[in-house]
Order: C-alpha cells, then structure tokens, then sequence
C-alpha cells in the first residue's frame, strides 16, 4: 500500500508551479517507502505568510510567520495518518532569502517537516546534527542540493 498524500492550495500562486506540487508527491512517497510507513497518510497545506503566522500563533504560541509547519497526528508513529504539513509559498519562493531553487529549498521543507512527523527534532545541538544529517543524505538520495551547502555564485 502507497502512502495517501493528499495536497490542498488555499494560495493560488502554489497552482501555478505545477512542478513543486509534484516535487511535494515525489518527495513525500519516497520518504514513506524509505521509512516503511507507506500504508500512512500525509495531508499538505500549501499556503503564505499569514496562515503560517496564523498556525504558528495558534499552535506554538509564536507571533511570526515561518518557513514550514510539521503537525504529529494523534497516535503517532502507530496511528494511520502520520500527520500535517503546511508550507509557505512566501517563504519557499523568496529565493534571494535562503540562496537556493525553489525546487531544493522546498524540498528540504519538505524533508524537514517529515522528518519531524518521524520523531526527528532540532531543540539541541546534538538533535540538529542528528536532523541535518539525516535530511542532507535523503535530500541527496532524491537528487536534490545539499541543504547546508552554500551556493556557488551563480549556481
């Protein structure tokens, strides 16, 4: 059984990069085989800044608007969903921000979130380490740009 994700646009722009909704099935499907949680489910929200603040507020307490929210279902690990995902079109299209493609800086937004519905977290240096290096061999393994890597000038 493949791992239902099932992706909702509530930003319009994010239907007109066809290509990053892709990425998002692509991306997603391949973490699930590679963690064997395939006969899960992942729900995507695909939205901007001011549900992402929204969200942040509501959920972390935290007044800003952010890059990716991850959102463990109830059960965790045991339960058939796994969890939530939402993704700010702001933040992942503003490539001058983080110096990356959209296609890799979503991508890693992507790896980030699900590696955090897999219990993976960043809250100590040891963690972070552990996190990055988890998302730099998956994000290289689907062929996408190391995550920590500077960009060449021009690339």
């Amino acid at each position: 059984m493949m791992c239902k994700i099932s992706i909702a646009v509530d930003d319009n722009r994010w239907s007109q990069k066809p290509e990053l909704i892709e990425i998002a099935r692509k991306v997603l499907k391949s973490l699930a085989s590679y963690y064997h949680v395939q006969h899960k489910s992942v729900s995507v929200l695909l939205t901007h800044k001011d549900e992402m603040q929204a969200l942040n507020q509501q959920w972390r307490g935290k007044m800003s608007s952010t890059n990716v929210l991850a959102f463990s279902a109830a059960g965790g690990l045991e339960g058939r969903t796994l969890g939530d995902i939402a993704v700010s079109y702001d933040h992942v299209c503003d490539v001058s921000a983080h110096g990356k493609s959209e296609k890799d800086y979503f991508a890693h937004m992507l790896v980030h979130a699900f590696l955090h519905l897999m219990g993976y977290d960043h809250e100590n240096d040891a963690q972070a380490s552990v996190m990055e290096g988890e998302e730099t061999q998956r994000l290289v393994d689907l062929g996408f740009a190391h995550p920590y890597e500077d960009v060449p000038p021009g690339g």
